[in-house]
């Protein structure tokens, strides 16, 4: 029926067109009388029918456009009144919880919740509609029985004057799962810092602000919770490692690779210790650097070949916010038709309306993709992304999660778009978290060679890392995860108390769980393993899985066993030596001596470890022993190694004489950190030492007794040869000479004869003389005598001799003037015989009383060891002799050979050797062979 206003319009419009007034009747009687009038009436009464339909058609399309909003929505969409009962909801909702339309009609909102969501929920509608709106947490429970987490909102709507509860819900069960799954990665992550005593480090290089973990500080030797500054940092290494560790980060902050590189801190105390980083830069978008991670170790016991395991402390704990969905409504130009709240929350649009804004007005910096796609969504498409980078005008990046579809008009034609999106900037960054967890996992479980295993005690399922199985020797596809993997390999001997350690731990799992245990190697050797572990438990309480590492600790106790070996082998040496062997500290306390040093002594070995050396029974007999003993010591603490002879007491008052030796022991820092003191016993050897000197001076003298009686008698001998026999020769020559005269044939010829051997005789005689010793060395001196020498050799033997001297002209000591021309006289017989030379250099100088003599020929050189080997099996006695006149005298003695290049014999004298009778071997003279190559 039509209303009143309606029926007015009718009759207006009916008079203006000239019609009969026909003030009160239904339209359907209006229709009846004018239809016999005519058709102007017609056409009016078809005018009323038109606006009903169009009417009726826009109530349509309402409909048809909620429908298509709700039924569009990810979520679930659903509208009751006060008394609880279902009003609208969408597909969404029969298709999740499996019940169909004509079963939702007779259910109630909290027949889909138990237990205690159920009372919540209930009190979260009742807040609904006192308030205005509300959210909440729960699982929804489905037809099936499944139970699926959803995120639900709600809002107070009034519905022809009654109140309503208007609201949509979201699944929120991947949120959940990456919560647990992030809950576990970091359970792991701090195990495997823990198991391998790491510390971890977090730098921001545009703030400097450096934030470290209590191992870190630890490792450092810093004050846990102090500011740690990258200047501090640098400040607590070795002055020697800042420079290096200073620009291995930078370069690998420019350069994005990942450092490593091992340095020294110093603590507070002044110890100084080992330390390996590792790090890894992250960068934003632009590539720029935001933050560096790393981890460090203390590596002090491994420079020192033992290995220390410690645990680490709890790692920063990682919570993810996740936001829910945003929705709007676009007409065909992308103008807004409506937007829910979270839209305008999401997207920090305020509280002000955006309907009939466009999108592109309200977001300008939409990218031109996106446009694209509401364009080709515009034409009929339907398009998603999981995830999808925003970037805000303020330069903010947004991570969105977004569908959009078309919604079409009761026509079917597209009347514009809806778009679902959920900003996941949150879920991103946990995602983030989560990639950067596993990553310092990784990097620990790399840099201290941790396995990671992980125990499900409800299904005895065990997840074993690529590295725990490396350590056995197995690629990571050859070990399943059965808990019988584990059991297996398990040393007989070891299973069954590790067994009841691991039982009792699950029983009480309020304490830590260590142990040490060995495990059979894919080689069938055993490795000994140390393993850390702590519990995860369910919502109930109850022990859900076991978290824990394995480090491979073989070769930690081999060494322990080869160092207390070698610690027991050592001992055993030390006191099976007749030496006296300690070791002392820097200051001079004994640490230990071995056997010899305090049994010869008289004493025990609690009588003199643990105090100073210098006050101890051995050297406490003279106060001059026991200053040299103290600076020593000094002189050992500053790097000095220390070496003199002392005397020392022994048992019944009786003093030794030994050998003494003070060493100092330093660390890989060059830090003294002990003293060797080490003595042997030479009383024995001083007093042979003493009775040899004696009797060396006593056959030195004798030597340059004979020699220089030999000088006189051999003086004598040439005096008689020249002056008495040659007379006598001279004289029977003279004679025969005067018997020629006499003229008989057979009397000349006889005397010819007798005359020639004479001359011969005396020629022969005259020559002995001068070798024995040249009558010009003590009439004319040593130059003169060389010379006449020289040139007597050149005449005879043809070789090319040149003398050259640098003398003060000065008469020179007989002994020493002796002494050079046989030098000369000898080399020059050698080259003689023996050197097939052409060539001989003599050269006589006399500088700071000193004369020098050298004989170098070009001959074809030779074998000094063997000359040296002849010489002293008595088959030669020239170069011996050579040498022993120049000890004698105080001097030095050189001999020289190579193949081909010939030979050179030197000689240097002090002229006051005369004045020094007693000139021995090793005092002020000394000879050398050296050379190859002469016969």
């Amino acid at each position: 029926m039509l209303s009143a206003m309606g029926i007015r319009r009718l009759l207006e419009h009916s008079h203006a067109a000239g019609l009969i007034d026909i003030p009160h009747v239904l339209v359907e009687a209006v229709v009846l009388a004018v239809s016999i009038v005519g058709v102007a009436a017609v056409v009016g009464i078809g005018r009323l029918v038109s606006e009903r339909d169009v009417a009726l058609g826009a109530l349509r399309r309402e409909r048809d456009l909620s429908d298509s909003i709700i039924n569009s929505l990810p979520g679930v969409f659903y509208l009751y009144d006060e008394s609880l009962t279902f009003q609208r909801w969408n597909r969404n909702f029969e298709r999740v919880t499996g019940f169909d339309a004509e079963e939702m009609k007779g259910r109630h909102p909290l027949d889909f919740f138990i237990g205690e969501q159920r009372q919540m929920l209930a009190e979260k509608i009742e807040q609904v509609f006192r308030t205005g709106a509300g959210e909440a947490e729960a699982d929804f429970v489905c037809k099936d029985g499944r139970r699926i987490p959803y995120y639900f909102n709600g809002a107070r709507v009034e519905i022809d004057g009654r109140p309503c509860l208007i609201g949509m819900g979201i699944d929120i069960a991947a949120r959940k799962e990456m919560e647990r799954e992030l809950e576990l990665s970091s359970q792991r992550l701090r195990l495997a810092v823990e198991g391998a005593a790491i510390g971890t480090w977090h730098w921001r290089p545009s703030s400097g602000e450096m934030v470290w973990s209590p191992r870190g500080y630890a490792i450092l030797g810093q004050r846990s919770g102090g500011d740690m500054s990258y200047d501090r940092f640098l400040a607590a290494l070795h002055v020697d490692d800042r420079a290096r560790t200073d620009a291995a980060i930078r370069c690998a902050l420019e350069g994005g690779t990942p450092y490593r590189i091992e340095f020294r801190t110093v603590w507070p105390d002044g110890t100084v210790h080992f330390v390996a980083a590792r790090g890894q830069a992250y960068y934003d978008e632009n590539g720029r650097p935001v933050r560096m991670e790393g981890v460090v170790l203390d590596i002090t016991d491994q420079k020192a070949a033992e290995e220390r395991l410690r645990e680490q402390q709890q790692l920063l704990q990682l919570f993810v916010e996740h936001s829910p969905a945003a929705i709007a409504m676009f007409d065909s130009d992308m103008r807004y038709l409506v937007a829910s709240r979270r839209w305008h929350i999401d997207y920090r649009l305020g509280e002000s309306s955006l309907v009939g804004r466009s999108h592109y007005d309200v977001f300008p910096e939409l990218p031109q993709r996106w446009r694209d796609v509401h364009r080709r969504c515009l034409a009929g498409a339907v398009e998603r992304c999981e995830e999808d980078a925003f970037q805000r005008v303020d330069g903010s990046t947004d991570w969105v999660r977004w569908e959009a579809r078309p919604w079409h008009t009761a026509g079917g034609d597209v009347g514009g778009l809806i778009i679902f999106s959920e900003v996941i900037t949150e879920r991103k960054s946990a995602q983030e978290a989560l990639r950067e967890a596993d990553i310092r996992l990784r990097l620990a479980a790399r840099a201290a060679n941790v396995g990671l295993w992980d125990w499900d005690l409800r299904t005895n399922r065990v997840f074993y890392s690529p590295e725990w199985k490396s350590q056995l020797g197995y690629a990571d596809e050859e070990i399943s995860d059965a808990f019988e993997e584990w059991r297996s390999r398990v040393h007989p001997d070891d299973l069954a108390p590790t067994l009841r350690t691991i039982h009792d731990f699950v029983a009480n799992p309020t304490s830590g769980y260590t142990t040490e245990f060995r495990m059979r190697h894919r080689d069938r050797s055993y490795r000994w393993i140390l393993t850390n572990a702590s519990m995860m438990c369910d919502a109930e309480g109850k022990p859900d899985r076991l978290l824990g590492c394995h480090v491979d600790i073989t070769e930690r106790k081999r060494n322990e066993q080869k160092l207390a070996e070698s610690e027991r082998r050592l001992r055993d040496i030390l006191d099976s030596l007749q030496a006296f062997v300690g070791l002392l500290s820097p200051d001079g306390v004994l640490l230990d001596a071995n056997r010899a040093a305090y049994e010869r002594a008289g004493l025990r070995r609690q009588d003199v470890v643990g105090r100073p050396l210098v006050d101890s029974y051995w050297i406490s007999h003279s106060p001059a022993v026991q200053a040299r003993f103290a600076d020593a010591i000094q002189r050992a603490g500053a790097g000095e190694t220390v070496h003199f002879e002392t005397t020392v007491r022994m048992a019944g008052e009786r003093l030794i004489t030994i050998d003494f030796s003070l060493v100092p022991l330093r660390d890989s820092n060059g830090i003294v950190t002990n003293l060797v003191p080490s003595g042997i016993d030479i009383t024995e050897r001083k007093r042979a030492e003493s009775a040899l000197r004696e009797s060396r001076e006593r056959l030195a003298l004798l030597s340059r007794q004979l020699m220089s009686a030999h000088e006189t008698e051999r003086r004598s001998l040439a005096r008689e040869l020249h002056d008495e026999i040659g007379q006598v020769l001279t004289a029977v020559h003279i004679n025969l000479q005067q018997a020629r005269t006499v003229r008989d044939a057979r009397a000349t010829a006889r005397l010819d004869q007798s005359v020639d051997i004479v001359s011969q005789a005396i020629q022969r005689v005259r020559d002995m003389s001068l070798n024995l010793r040249p009558a010009m060395l003590d009439d004319f001196g040593l130059v003169a005598a060389v010379r006449w020498y020289a040139d007597r050799v050149r005449q005879t033997g043809g070789l090319d001799i040149e003398l050259r001297t640098h003398t003060s002209g000065e008469e020179l000591p007989s002994e020493i003037s002796t002494a050079c021309f046989r030098i000369v006289q000898e080399a020059l017989t050698n080259v003689q015989r023996h050197a097939g030379a052409r060539r001989v250099l003599i050269e006589l100088s006399e500088s700071d009383e000193v004369i020098r003599v050298s004989v170098t020929d070009d001959g074809v050189g030779f074998d000094v060891d063997a000359a040296r080997r002849r010489a002293m099996q008595a088959v030669s006695f020239g170069i011996i002799g050579m040498q022993e006149r120049v000890e004698l005298l105080g001097g030095e003695f050189a001999l020289s050979s190579t193949p081909g290049e010939g030979t050179c014999v030197r000689a240097r004298l002090p002229l006051t050797a005369a004045a020094a009778p007693h000139a021995r071997p090793g005092a002020t003279g000394r000879g050398t062979f050296s050379g190859v190559q002469r016969s």
